[in-house]
């Protein structure tokens, strides 16, 4: 199955080198915050900025919080990301970072790379290079029944594509990334299954969670999506397939989004959704978003 999952993945990336994107956006500033909730006591929460002091140049930064309690494990991390785009003509690139970390259980570093081209002014195609190094923290049961902390340091790396157009009306997107992770990831899901082992963080929960999704160990990740653009309004559906490296559970994700300008400049989003991990309870979740653009 991962090489089914993977041979789709660098599928959609030979697609994507025929392929698409949108004209540059004109100098300023953008800016959102956002809100998630699910029925499963989980709460997330990010603020977003994005610079634009000219029309081939982006520059981003954000910071959120994020908190979950699914089965043993409860994750109550912080996250810090931002990145640089450039674009000339039909051709862009861009350079991003981002580390989620929950104090004592998880550490999630992402370093990453995309390629863009621009077709026929309403599709755009793109190649991504992602490497991540990720820590988990857990405890054993050593000699006369000591606790022992124990850690498990594991890196990856990632290769996908994505394909997008950009309609007056409609609009639409295709990603896909697979990962390969090193020996020491071997090391991490022994330790996980390991008899010693008194509490192993059940990472595969992040993909649960919509603002930690991209932060756990990912495996592969493919997500489809489209969009209905009105004259205030629009309306769009997200699709999100994944699975986790570690214990091998899958994730499915399916999200409704609602948007509406209440000025030329100021806007609001409403998203419900419901995401089914093996292993795991259905978590229904709903957000509220902000967005201010200059």
């Amino acid at each position: 199955m991962r090489q089914v999952r993977l041979t789709a993945v660098f599928a959609t990336a030979l697609l994507a080198v025929l392929a698409p994107g949108p004209a540059a956006a004109a100098p300023g500033v953008n800016l959102q915050a956002g809100a998630f909730v699910d029925d499963q006591d989980g709460a997330s929460y990010d603020v977003n900025v994005q610079f634009r002091p000219a029309e081939w140049l982006t520059l981003a930064l954000g910071a959120g919080q994020s908190s979950s309690s699914l089965v043993a494990t409860d994750f109550d991390g912080t996250s810090v990301h931002g990145g640089i785009d450039l674009r000339r003509g039909r051709l862009g690139g861009g350079l991003y970072a981002s580390q989620w970390e929950d104090s004592d259980q998880f550490t999630s570093r992402v370093l990453g790379g995309r390629f863009t081209v621009t077709f026929a002014e309403s599709f755009e195609a793109g190649l991504v290079m992602e490497s991540r190094r990720l820590e988990v923290g857990y405890t054993t049961t050593g000699l006369l029944g000591r606790t022992l902390a124990q850690s498990a340091r594991f890196d990856g790396s990632g290769v996908g594509a994505e394909l997008g157009w950009y309609g007056r009306e409609w609009s639409g997107y295709l990603r896909g990334i697979g990962y390969d992770y090193d020996e020491q990831l071997d090391r991490a899901v022994a330790a996980s299954r390991a008899p010693a082992t008194r509490a192993f963080p059940r990472v595969a929960s992040l993909v649960d969670a919509v603002l930690t999704r991209t932060a756990g160990a990912i495996d592969y990740q493919a997500s489809l999506g489209v969009d209905r653009a009105f004259a205030r309004s629009g309306l769009g559906v997200d699709l999100t397939l994944s699975s986790d490296a570690i214990s091998g559970d899958d994730s499915t994700s399916v999200s409704v989004a609602w948007r509406y300008d209440l000025t030329t400049r100021v806007g609001v989003d409403v998203t419900l959704g419901m995401t089914e991990t093996d292993g795991l309870d259905s978590t229904g979740f709903a957000g509220l978003g902000f967005s201010f653009r200059n």
